[in-house]
């Protein structure tokens, strides 16, 4: 899941259709690039935890490559942004072409 789904999914829970219709021209749903799935993802909020589900946009091509450097700054830079964990941003770095 991106930095971006996350941040749609705790920032403004209730996206209106035509939200949720940008989303899927972007990621080119009706062309079978992507497909929208609703998966459940388990946040901590200090010691506690709680599952949620959100939606996020999964690729229908299973040929992966890397992914282009300015994606890859992108990423990175909204994980920063929402300041995801430093360990789990360091991952992401080894992405890198």
């Amino acid at each position: 899941m991106t930095s971006l789904q996350i941040y749609l999914r705790l920032k403004s829970p209730i996206l209106k259709e035509f939200h949720w219709n940008a989303l899927d021209q972007y990621e080119a749903v009706d062309q079978g690039f992507y497909s929208r799935v609703q998966i459940r993802i388990q946040l901590q909020e200090a010691q506690v935890f709680r599952e949620i589900k959100v939606f996020t946009y999964l690729s229908n091509n299973y040929d992966y490559g890397s992914p282009t450097s300015d994606y890859q700054e992108i990423v990175l830079k909204g994980g920063g942004d929402l300041k995801l964990d430093e360990e789990y941003l360091f991952e992401l770095s080894k992405w890198k072409n």
